[in-house]
């Protein structure tokens, strides 16, 4: 009998170290509470925002696995079909204004091409 009471205690001890010394927002305010009112109150406090992390934490799990979508496709068939019959839109935020001045800037630097004209760019 006195052993399990002292394993009982040892088990209780290592519990409260743990809720003091732990980075659990709530648990250690719970294992400090001298009055039952804080107790009480810590503990439905952590309970409570620990239902509603879960139920956000599912939520997001759930839509992750409906796999949405963005796109739209649809087909229209008109004759005669002008090249390109399909186009890819890409989504990069790559802009020819900004990176045209400064290849042109490279390739007349290093005389890779024919040409005096600097504001366009023609294959030959």
């Amino acid at each position: 009998m006195k052993g399990d009471k002292k394993r009982h205690g040892r088990r209780l001890s290592i519990i409260r170290e743990f809720a003091l010394n732990t980075s659990t927002h709530a648990l250690p305010s719970i294992a400090r509470s001298e009055s039952i009112q804080n107790r009480v109150f810590w503990s439905i406090s952590f309970i409570s925002f620990t239902a509603i992390m879960i139920y956000f934490i599912v939520k997001a799990i759930l839509a992750y696995f409906e796999y949405p979508t963005q796109m739209n496709v649809s087909y229209h068939s008109e004759w005669p079909q002008y090249f390109p019959a399909f186009s890819l839109c890409n989504a990069s935020p790559f802009r020819y204004d900004r990176f045209i001045e400064s290849f042109l800037n490279y390739t007349n630097t290093r005389n890779l091409t024919n040409t005096n004209d600097t504001t366009t760019l023609s294959a030959r």
